[in-house]
């Protein structure tokens, strides 16, 4: 049983409570050498992709550990909301998590009860490398409900837009997190950020989770829509993926090099 907290201590709910906006990047790659070097890049908070990608629950284990001792605040996107996966993420020592598609008051109150122990909910006690985050696994169960894990339910569609009242009054939540393509989806309206109606679900969310207190965390749709995001208050704002950004710096350093040598296009072969 240790006796001291080697990944803590928490800092993800402490940083909410702060008032403080965080600057977030995803990470799809399960190489811990790509890992490690985004966790030192500077970002406040890195989320872990397990929901749009092929990660399994070793690879988030070797990212957690690749990221430990940086700056940076994991999280993970859960593939789904089951009781079986959050609690072995939350046992590999996670913070925070972003659940997709909670569409009900009802959805809502099975991801609290999944993610706390008892009596708030149904969570059983075996946090192998989350002791670390206390000392010890009984201090840790202790203090974990109100001190350490973030749970954040994905808003990401349009009736769960017009339940948000109720789903924001479920106890238990640390915030909201606003997912712009599968709401505009659900509106059939793929990718039309502009659209009157998809302003109006946005601004939806942004509302509820400022009347409820609620921190609101963004995947935005690109540097102007963060910057936008930014300056109404969003709490964590996410920005592209490592294996985007890795691609954008990539096609303008190839771009410069094509000027370079007189505007010719094409590879070597």
């Amino acid at each position: 049983m240790p006796d001291s907290a080697p990944l803590g201590p928490p800092r993800l709910k402490k940083l909410l409570r702060s008032g403080r906006q965080l600057l977030g990047m995803w990470l799809m790659s399960r190489d811990p050498y790509i890992v490690e070097t985004a966790a030192y890049v500077g970002y406040d908070v890195l989320l872990i992709d397990a929901e749009h990608t092929s990660l399994a629950m070793r690879d988030i284990e070797m990212m957690l550990i690749a990221i430990q001792g940086s700056p940076a605040i994991p999280i993970v996107r859960m593939p789904w909301n089951d009781q079986v996966a959050i609690k072995q993420v939350l046992d590999m020592g996670l913070e925070g998590m972003v659940v997709p598609m909670i569409m009900s008051a009802e959805d809502a109150r099975r991801l609290v009860a999944y993610s706390s122990y008892p009596p708030a909910g149904v969570r059983g006690i075996g946090p192998r490398r989350a002791q670390y985050l206390a000392g010890g696994a009984w201090e840790y169960q202790r203090i974990a409900n109100e001190e350490i894990v973030c749970v954040i339910p994905q808003i990401e569609h349009i009736d769960a837009v017009k339940r948000i009242d109720e789903i924001c009054c479920v106890p238990g939540l640390s915030g909201l997190f606003l997912g712009p393509s599968d709401l505009s989806l659900s509106m059939l309206l793929p990718g039309e950020y502009a659209h009157p109606d998809f302003i109006a679900a946005r601004d939806a969310i942004w509302e509820a989770s400022q009347r409820y207190h609620l921190p609101l965390a963004v995947a935005t749709t690109g540097p102007e829509d963060a910057e936008m995001w930014l300056r109404r208050g969003a709490r964590i704002v996410f920005l592209g993926s490592e294996v985007g950004h890795m691609v954008a710096g990539a096609k303008s350093a190839l771009e410069r090099l094509r000027k370079a040598r007189g505007g010719q296009t094409g590879s070597a072969g």
